[in-house]
């Protein structure tokens, strides 16, 4: 069912078309937008899905940060902090707060909306490039990324946490989607929408720029007409003022943004090499299942521009922003200056924003070929069962990795809502906790909606609270037993793992060397990966009949 987008996207150029001509162009969408709007929905649902089935819970680290900016803003600071300069995230994020309330809801609320927003863009980009067959292969592909079911990976943080990358690629998505509609349509809010979601993906991540070449690209392949880019310009330029506004407002300078993100560098992304910045992409792939096939669909978007003679300059759009988005993240990940790179390009969350061109650009790619070679076959029905089982199996077969992790999800968000219960029930005067869980821990002290205070205690952060500029050890990890006796204001103890999927880190004594019986607590609560204890000799264990 994939349709050949190279007339539409010469339309306006040349001889003009006639007035039914326009009429008859502009009608075609709208015998097929139902039976779009129900496989987008199903596609919508299914995305919700996942992320309550592999829902983390809230990460101590940026997302914590962003978090904790976002309900300070728009207080004024002395200090330029990235973390406070993304307004594309903060301000969201503020008025989840006051819609909300402090808690898991307005934490969960941005990440979640845009992570439906990337595949419903997905869908919409893929169904006007390559058809609906592109849209169901791209789509599905994008619901089923392992990095992004993979919650529960201390290495991914990508869905449902506070982290830039994936509003940064829906709204890129959606900026394409509506540019894509609006060099179709007369209808000016549809360039204006594009130009709107492009500056807004910007706020939120500040690499986004980096794809505003590849953008300049699309337009002019689809041939919008020049007198149309000021729809496009002046929503771009709304949201740089509006980031012009917040430095002037909050740090007295209006470019503080541009004068943080000069010296990110340096701030502990670790010296690396040329070689290693090169194969960037290559490594973060191979980190997550089905890498190597993301990687090859990668290529095959970018080679579409040479195989896909009909889709020639869908795959152009596509391919630009793939290549552009690589070459940025490459030199600014070492191969500029690897002493102090500005990302660490090794990881598969900065990579997010490229998987959209990846798998529309293959999927239109892949149904243009498939078209060609399914007209080999005599019969129609043949035709469409051969070219249906092809989709099938190959989506099952890309599934396989995802489906196993929604069978047997690493999330440890439910284990942390036992543990508010268990602290609801039995009214600790204060808990220990390492800093890193300390963190966590401040979000279940409340309703997940509302922002009510359900646990009143205290909460104490061993070894003083998180503090980055420490070495990890001294923020991760008790060091050895720690003895009831040594902290007598504390009648419990939280213990949680910090590495990835939970996972015991090595030369620490976290989670598996636990305090036993013998240094004076006594385990209540053993919810994996958490573990929850009561001193032996305080008033609670008492009231528990533990002493």
């Amino acid at each position: 069912m994939a349709t050949s987008v190279a007339p539409e996207l010469g339309a306006g150029a040349g001889v003009a078309p006639a007035p039914g001509a326009v009429r008859a162009r502009h009608a075609r969408p709208r015998t097929s937008r139902l039976p779009d709007l129900l496989v987008g929905l199903a596609f919508v649902v299914a995305e919700l899905a996942v992320l309550w089935r592999t829902r983390p819970a809230p990460y101590w680290g940026d997302s914590y940060e962003v978090y904790r900016h976002a309900l300070a803003w728009p207080e004024r600071g002395s200090e330029p902090v990235h973390h406070a300069l993304r307004i594309g995230t903060l301000i969201p994020v503020r008025g989840a707060i006051e819609l909300l309330g402090r808690g898991q809801g307005s934490y969960y609320a941005w990440p979640a909306l845009c992570s439906v927003l990337l595949v419903a863009s997905t869908y919409a980009l893929a169904r006007q490039l390559g058809g609906f067959a592109a849209a169901v292969l791209a789509t599905t592909a994008m619901v089923l990324t392992p990095a992004l079911v993979d919650a529960g990976s201390g290495q991914n943080l990508t869905a449902l946490q506070l982290t830039p990358d994936v509003p940064c690629a829906a709204f890129l998505t959606l900026a394409y989607a509506l540019l894509v509609a609006g060099s179709r349509r007369r209808n000016p809010l549809w360039l204006a929408g594009a130009g709107a979601a492009l500056g807004w993906a910007y706020l939120v991540r500040e690499y986004a720029a980096f794809v505003f070449p590849a953008f300049l690209v699309a337009v002019l392949a689809l041939k919008v007409r020049p007198r149309r880019w000021v729809w496009l310009v002046l929503p771009a330029l709304a949201c740089y003022a509006l980031e012009l506004a917040n430095g002037q407002y909050v740090y007295g300078w209006p470019f503080a943004r541009l004068t943080e993100a000069s010296k990110h560098g340096s701030e502990g992304a670790g010296a690396t090499t040329k070689d290693r910045a090169l194969n960037g992409f290559w490594d973060a792939l191979q980190s997550n299942p089905r890498g190597t096939t993301i990687g090859v669909l990668a290529l095959v978007a970018v080679a579409g521009v040479v195989v896909a003679h009909r889709h020639r300059l869908a795959a152009l759009v596509l391919g630009s922003w793939l290549a552009a988005f690589w070459l940025a993240l490459t030199l600014t990940g070492g191969w500029l200056h690897p002493e102090a790179p500005s990302l660490r390009n090794f990881y598969i969350r900065y990579w997010i924003p490229v998987l959209p061109a990846a798998y529309v650009g293959s999927a239109v790619v892949a149904v243009a070929l498939g078209g060609l070679l399914l007209r080999l076959l005599p019969w129609r029905s043949l035709r469409v069962v051969v070219g249906s089982a092809a989709v099938v199996a190959a989506l099952a077969w890309y599934a396989v990795p995802s489906v196993d992790l929604l069978r047997h999800p690493g999330n440890d968000e439910p284990a942390w809502n036992a543990v508010r219960a268990w602290l609801v029930h039995n009214e600790p005067r204060r808990v220990l906790a390492e800093p890193r869980a300390a963190r966590t821990l401040t979000f279940y002290t409340r309703e997940p909606v509302g922002g009510d205070v359900v646990w009143g205690g205290a909460i104490d952060a061993y070894l003083g609270d998180f503090d980055p500029s420490r070495p990890p050890a001294l923020n991760s990890s008790f060091r050895g037993h720690l003895p009831a006796t040594r902290y007598p204001a504390d009648d419990a103890l939280l213990v949680a793992p910090t590495g990835p999927k939970g996972e015991h880190l090595p030369g620490t004594s976290l989670y598996f060397d636990a305090p036993m019986d013998d240094d004076g607590w006594t385990e209540v609560l053993d919810v994996y990966p958490l573990r929850l204890y009561v001193a032996d000799r305080s008033a609670l264990a008492k009231r528990l009949g533990l002493g």
